[in-house]
């Protein structure tokens, strides 16, 4: 067996070291026992490590390290390294306890921050590693060491460090009892650490800075709510100080500093956003649209009735056992901000918010509109109808229906789509417990103020000269809005006040024609019905037209759809208003890229001029013994010349004819 052969009888390399008389302290961190001797309580090599003198060369060697820049860099900082682990290892003996007793090892703790002037984010991290461990163990003596070393200040004078920032956020968690974790948060509270950190909110700030205050504010934020919910104590008071009136204005002034040209900072902007968006996402309402929306995805979508994300508060336990038929008891939750008094605070700015987002796109390298729109989203998600109200009278003051006319100047920013989807499909599903009211005030809004209805009916049939993509991207957004609007009456509370004003607009049964087509082209490969197509079906819509055009795939094919769309070059501006002049006055009706099925692609003006009938290979797809000569053949094939002849700017085309005269060159007078 292997512990009978002749290599288990060698002694350990580290044995050996620890016999001789003169041992240093790099020999033992070169051997690679080291770690494994350590953690089994090797005695002797424990005595060694904890040595007056050795331990101060190990708690030196990992905070300030000497680096030999003649050695290759992964071995520049091994030796701080292993000085770290051998700090943090884990041993039932608890042998580096001496470390928080021995003056000049605290001292080494302490000035960490003041000799480590050119700090590095490696240091930086080999102290987060063993302050964690310490602050967990020894809880009382480090804090004298921190509270002597303005161990906060320092911190965030050198948060531009991930590692300092995570050790911020963690550092509420690492006491072990709640008397220790009180202390703590005594301390912070005296120490300003709220006021301190929200104070880095500058514009002068690096970005990186920016990040990383707005990332500790957030996750200090999200774990003392955690705790609340979960916890029969509902006081916290460091959580009051971060959600305090001070706070929150301090983050909505920062996020709307401007510069002397009535520009935002955009990494600023976007810094101060997170933070007011976490402390909107995580004051927990009942039934808010995004969980309506998520139930409905799942299949279902009722209307929840029953506390599920902590612990409800006292008063409505009661009012359970009081009265088990009232949905309003049963609907009445703990949150940690109960006035709601960020979101009162934000939603005042919100007309500024929304004029950022669109100044922002109409520049050329837009940066701040996510977090703007993103944050409207959210205070749309809050159920809370003077919310509603003031967003309101905010996307009547900076125009809200602009976003909506720049998706034709952004036709491929699907992820500024997705944004504008979110907020309607917010504002329909919005149900306010607290008032009699049930519909949100932005309901008519968009129905009737910026006429959506007509705006989809324009989208899903577009009339308008772009990529081939861009036209696909344009068409998805306006159809699946529709969709969005046409689930939301069988979905939403809200239902019956959607469908009214949808009915009311003369053009809506051609919009649900699109659908019907869209749903079928589209539909999952699990036989039956979509709920569209049985939703438009059960309403009385004329599905029968559809059926006798042409068939979906009579003329191209899934595989020539696809190649297809791959073929097409987008216009350029040179050709764009010849060819829109062109089309609008020789052929208006034949310039609708959507005529056979959806996502059909109109062809470009740079085809007029490609072979349209190339030779497809006949290659068996079918046998066991294709070539890869004949599957590359196979991976080449184009569409067919038929199956052009009746799109918009094919070479048999009146409108294609009508390009060409204007762009073909006229003879000299001369």
């Amino acid at each position: 067996m292997f512990w009978e052969s002749e290599a288990s009888k060698v002694e350990n390399s580290l044995h050996l070291l620890l016999k001789e008389d003169d041992l240093k302290l790099p020999q033992v961190l070169n051997d690679p026992f080291l770690l494994q001797e350590l953690r089994s309580n090797n005695q002797q090599l424990i005595d060694f490590l904890t040595r007056e003198d050795i331990l101060l060369e190990i708690v030196n060697t990992a905070l300030r390290p000497v680096i030999d820049t003649n050695l290759p860099p992964k071995d520049q900082y091994r030796h701080a390294h292993m000085c770290s682990d051998i700090l943090t290892v884990r041993n039932y003996a608890d042998p580096f306890r001496v470390v928080v007793e021995r003056d000049e090892c605290k001292k080494a703790l302490r000035d960490f921050f003041e000799v480590n002037e050119e700090m590095n984010p490696v240091v930086a991290g080999f102290y987060t590693k063993i302050l964690n461990q310490f602050v967990s163990k020894y809880f009382k003596q480090m804090q004298e060491i921190l509270e002597d070393s303005c161990f906060i200040e320092k911190c965030l004078l050198n948060i531009r460090f991930g590692a300092i920032s995570e050790l911020l956020q963690t550092f509420i968690r690492l006491p072990q009892t709640y008397e220790e974790s009180d202390t703590l948060k005594q301390w912070l509270i005296s120490q300003s650490f709220v006021k301190r950190l929200l104070s880095l909110l500058e514009p002068d700030q690096p970005e990186l800075v920016l990040e990383n205050v707005a990332e500790t504010y957030s996750e200090i934020l999200r774990d003392l709510r955690e705790k609340l919910y979960s916890s029969d104590e509902k006081t916290d008071p460091l959580h009051d100080e971060m959600q305090s009136d001070e706070a929150i204005q301090q983050i909505i002034t920062a996020m709307l500093k401007t510069d002397e040209n009535g520009d935002c900072y955009p990494s600023l902007f976007c810094a101060a956003a997170d933070c007011m968006i976490v402390l909107i996402e995580s004051n927990f309402v009942l039934n808010t649209p995004s969980h309506q929306l998520d139930a409905s995805k799942q299949g279902g979508g009722e209307i929840m009735n029953t506390w599920h994300g902590g612990r409800p508060s006292d008063q409505s336990e009661q009012n359970d056992q009081d009265n088990e038929d009232s949905e309003s008891a049963r609907a009445e939750v703990w949150r940690p901000d109960k006035e709601r008094r960020a979101e009162t605070a934000v939603v005042k700015y919100a007309d500024q918010i929304v004029s950022i987002a669109i100044k922002d796109l109409r520049t050329k390298h837009p940066s701040v509109w996510n977090h703007a729109l993103k944050l409207i989203a959210h205070l749309l998600d809050t159920n809370h109808l003077p919310t509603h109200c003031a967003l309101l009278d905010a996307f009547r003051k900076a125009h809200f229906q602009e976003l909506l006319e720049m998706v034709w100047e952004l036709p491929s920013s699907s992820i500024f789509h997705r944004q504008l989807h979110q907020i309607i499909s917010f504002a329909m599903y919005s149900v306010f417990p607290d008032s009699d009211k049930v519909e949100s005030p932005l309901i008519p809004y968009f129905f009737k103020e910026i006429s959506l209805p007509s705006r989809l009916h324009y989208g899903v049939n577009p009339h308008f000269i772009f990529s081939p993509l861009c036209l696909s991207a344009m068409r998805s957004f306006h159809i699946h809005l529709a969709l969005q609007l046409r689930t939301a009456i069988t979905r939403a509370l809200n239902g019956q006040v959607i469908e009214k004003f949808l009915k009311e607009y003369d053009k809506w049964p051609e919009v649900e024609q699109v659908m019907i087509k869209f749903a079928e082209v589209n539909k999952s490969d699990i036989e039956g019905d979509s709920s569209i197509l049985s939703s438009a079906r059960s309403n009385g819509s004329n599905f029968d037209g559809m059926q006798s055009g042409n068939p979906v795939d009579s003329d191209l094919s899934d595989r020539n759809r696809f190649v297809s769309s791959f073929r097409m070059s987008p216009l350029d501006d040179a050709a764009l208003s010849v060819l829109s002049g062109a089309l609008h006055s020789v052929a208006p009706n034949t310039f609708d890229s959507f005529d056979s099925i959806p996502f059909d692609q109109q062809i470009s003006i740079h085809m007029k001029r490609a072979d349209y009938s190339p030779k497809l290979p006949s290659t068996d797809i079918n046998k066991d013994d294709t070539t890869e000569a004949e599957f590359d053949d196979l991976s080449r094939l184009r569409l067919d010349r038929t199956s052009l002849e009746d799109w918009p700017l094919s070479p048999a085309s009146s409108a294609t004819a009508a390009v060409n005269s204007r762009l073909s060159p006229k003879p000299s007078t001369n």
